[in-house]
């Protein structure tokens, strides 16, 4: 039995990089060998976000996640707050538990924007192909 487990991540987004750079994020992290925790990702998947009641379950669960991860990756917001207020709870919960921080910049993230790109791409192009053509 292999006891090895690839380091998680909770991945820290900002509400731009919601949705499909957010899964972006996580594919180019998992490619890395982490195993990605990204809970904006996951919880839109049956919480609507648009219901204050339901994101607020959303975000509370992710806080949870939180606590098992070996490292969070922040990935600032394009405008003005650079850290949202969610943000900085869940950087501060991780600051509770000891976890490992990095802070993606601009340029770092230059690094991964060809996988932004790919991933934008993939979309598409899956959307295309499995959209029926209509006759």
């Amino acid at each position: 039995m292999n006891t090895e487990r690839a380091e998680r991540v909770f991945i820290c987004v900002g509400k731009d990089l919601w949705n499909d750079q957010a899964r972006a994020v996580a594919r180019w992290a998992a490619l890395q060998g982490y195993n990605p925790i990204v809970t904006a990702a996951y919880y839109e998947h049956f919480l609507y976000s648009f219901s204050d009641k339901e994101l607020s379950v959303g975000q509370t669960l992710g806080k949870e996640l939180v606590g098992i991860c070996d490292w969070i990756w922040v990935f600032p917001c394009k405008d003005y707050p650079l850290i949202s207020a969610d943000m900085r709870k869940e950087i501060e919960l991780a600051e509770k538990y000891g976890i490992k921080k990095y802070f993606w910049t601009p340029k770092k993230i230059e690094g991964i924007e060809y996988w932004l790109e790919t991933y934008d791409l993939m979309m598409r192009l899956d959307h295309i192909l499995k959209t029926p053509n209509k006759k």
